[in-house]
């Protein structure tokens, strides 16, 4: 008998990332199981991938940037795009995996039937063979109901697309301003790098008149309060914050009045400066992640996209085997009638294990994220939990240092 002739979808050596390549046929896939067990695999996987970066997404905190206006909005955009994914695309792509478990439900009723027919065709037009042709079409029909489905997550998931690659030049543009703006040779991150290279010198000089003055006032008695010079000055950045000055037995020494009240000032402008450079470099790199995140979140979204094209020639391909299985009733004879229940027989035991493997899918379609209460708390569930009562969250919980999970979807309402 004549093989059967098929073109189909499969991934590469990544599996997150499906792309075309031909199928051999094997005789114990005679329809096309195997590939839709391989097609429903790439979409969980990829659908899985961006839930991770969705989570990514909705924890991440407000970047503060006061120069760049545009964080703000662009981080809410992104987070609604998020949540769409999430309440609108996560339900369809997980009622993919229903469809095959589904169709596996509706083919088992109906091989034993086809098999008792395919074995009891004597020629192309008897009642057999009519009855026979009956049950693929209906087969068939319920086959292209679940490729309409599918064409229809395509398009959504084609919209989505163009809204996250809008979501990413955002982002890319924000990150090149804030470079330019913050860390470029003139940005404000080396601008307040060589304002506090300026005040170290200046709390260092100070010291000194301090410590020299008092020397000379009191004939080399002095006493150095909290945090010894020597400290302050070889202690690095840090230490230049805790001196507390010298301590000497005389007072009212103009020298070291003006260089105490100079230093004081200094100590406060250096802390700021020191707590400044501190905050740009935690939020540019903050922007950073946030950029690299959203730009993977983008990638598997279009890997997801192409994974569930292939789900659909999937079943564009399960169509035409069934068409061709049907074919070979035109043309019956014994050995025709041996292979044709033979494979029949073969693709009832395949459906029957896709099935399984459909609802296994079915049940992991939608991920959970874990949270603890330092997340929980920036995240507002303090505020918003009892409001949410599926989640579940007592107050003991929220003050615990355990970890614990819920589902990403409900986690998608209480972000910032």
């Amino acid at each position: 008998m004549t093989a059967l002739n098929r073109t189909i979808i499969y991934s590469n050596s990544e599996f997150y990332q499906p792309m075309l390549r031909s199928y051999a046929e094997a005789d114990e896939d005679v329809i096309a199981s195997a590939l839709i067990k391989e097609n429903m695999g790439n979409v969980h996987t990829n659908s899985s991938l961006v839930q991770t970066y969705i989570a990514a997404c909705l924890t991440q905190k407000n970047i503060k940037l006061d120069k760049i206006k545009s964080i703000e909005k662009t981080q809410e955009e992104t987070r609604e795009h998020a949540r769409y994914w999430l309440n609108s695309l996560v339900p369809k792509i997980n009622a993919t995996y229903t469809d095959v478990s589904g169709f596996c439900n509706l083919s088992s009723s109906y091989w034993e039937d086809l098999i008792k027919l395919a074995a009891e065709i004597q020629n192309a037009h008897d009642e057999n063979a009519e009855n026979f042709k009956l049950g693929i079409s209906e087969l068939k029909d319920n086959i292209q109901d679940k490729e309409n489905k599918t064409q229809s997550l395509i398009n959504k998931l084609a919209l989505f697309r163009t809204d996250l690659e809008s979501d990413n030049r955002n982002f890319q543009a924000i990150v090149t301003d804030a470079d330019r703006i913050y860390a470029g040779s003139e940005g404000e991150l080396q601008m307040t790098r060589k304002n506090i290279d300026a005040l170290s010198s200046a709390i260092d000089k100070d010291i000194g008149i301090i410590a020299g003055g008092a020397v000379a006032t009191v004939g080399g008695i002095v006493m150095i309060g909290v945090g010894a010079i020597g400290t302050v000055v070889t202690g690095g950045a840090a230490a230049k914050l805790i001196v507390a000055g010298v301590f000497t037995t005389l007072t009212g020494v103009a020298m070291i009045t003006a260089a105490s009240i100079d230093l004081k000032n200094k100590q406060r402008d250096y802390g700021e400066a020191l707590q400044k450079i501190k905050q740009l470099e935690d939020e540019m790199a903050a922007l950073e992640n946030a950029k690299n995140q959203f730009t993977s979140l983008k990638n598997n979204n279009d890997n997801a996209h192409t994974a569930v094209e292939g789900m659909r020639k999937t079943w564009i391909t399960l169509n035409n085997n069934f068409q061709e299985l049907e074919n070979l009733v035109n043309i019956i004879n014994p050995e025709r009638r041996f292979m044709l229940v033979n494979k029949l027989k073969a693709a009832q035991k395949n459906f029957d294990d896709l099935k399984q493997l459909a609802i296994n899918a079915q049940k992991n379609g939608s991920l959970e994220v874990v949270v603890n209460s330092e997340l929980a708390n920036s995240l507002r569930f303090t505020k918003t939990f009892y409001s949410f009562p599926t989640l579940n969250i007592s107050t003991k919980r929220l003050n615990s240092p355990n970890a614990w999970t819920v589902p990403l979807i409900e986690l998608a309402n209480l972000s910032y």
